[in-house]
């Protein structure tokens, strides 16, 4: 239920988020930010950031559309992530933690706060640059690589040895050796893998001969770390 709530520090202009307060009803402007909030956004006064309407600040419609969907719905939105349109055109990342409330005269308002998180999503997209960068040179290494977690668990594994085993992605992550070959042959590997965890000592150039899950034998040397 929509209640009432006194916007609070509103001059509180040393703070690095932003505090506005919206009137939805009878009329739409807004009554209320502090200095955070219109000059993060490009704006130099006050007077300037309330002549806009706050739909004109979304860079997409679409956006705006599931925003207000969640406070119809809820009645309020927690860390909704969106680009915002500054004055000059540009676009900044923000978080907006919002709710309706009533002022005293029963004026409808939405109030709210707003955080600028363009760093942080410039972070967010180097590292997916990085692990695409990643993920082509794992799936694209020659030699059948996996990750297994401190249990001996499968946990990540490369093109070559998805092909090799045959197998699909699903049916080989969270399994141990033990599943895919004789017990004896895995209860080597299984020992190898535990002295390397526990002694840090890596296994350089061991040769192995394997029975595969397809029923075929092979050689292989092996290098574990």
């Amino acid at each position: 239920m929509e209640k009432q709530i006194p916007l609070t520090s509103i001059g509180a202009d040393n703070l690095g988020l932003g505090i506005f307060r919206y009137s939805v009803k009878p009329e739409e402007k807004f009554v209320a930010a502090n200095s955070t909030a219109f000059r993060m956004l490009g704006y130099t006064s006050r007077k300037h950031f309330f002549q806009q309407k706050i739909s004109s600040l979304f860079a997409n419609s679409r956006d705006e559309d599931v925003f207000f969907e969640i406070l119809s719905r809820k009645g309020m939105v927690e860390r909704f992530a969106v680009v915002l349109k500054k004055k000059d055109g540009q676009s900044l990342w923000v978080a907006i933690t919002a709710s309706y409330i009533y002022s005293c005269d029963q004026t409808k308002c939405l109030e709210g706060i707003i955080q600028d998180i363009s760093y942080q999503k410039e972070l967010q997209e180097k590292l997916a640059i990085e692990n695409e960068f990643l993920q082509a040179l794992f799936d694209n290494m020659p030699d059948a690589v996996y990750f297994k977690d401190r249990h001996n668990r499968i946990i990540k594994v490369n093109k070559f040895y998805i092909e090799g085993t045959k197998l699909r992605h699903e049916d080989i992550v969270g399994k141990t050796d033990f599943d895919f070959f004789p017990f004896e042959q895995a209860k080597k590997m299984f020992d190898d893998d535990n002295s390397v965890l526990s002694t840090g000592k890596p296994i350089v150039g061991k040769i192995e001969k394997t029975l595969l899950p397809s029923g075929v034998w092979n050689q292989v040397i092996t290098t574990k770390m």
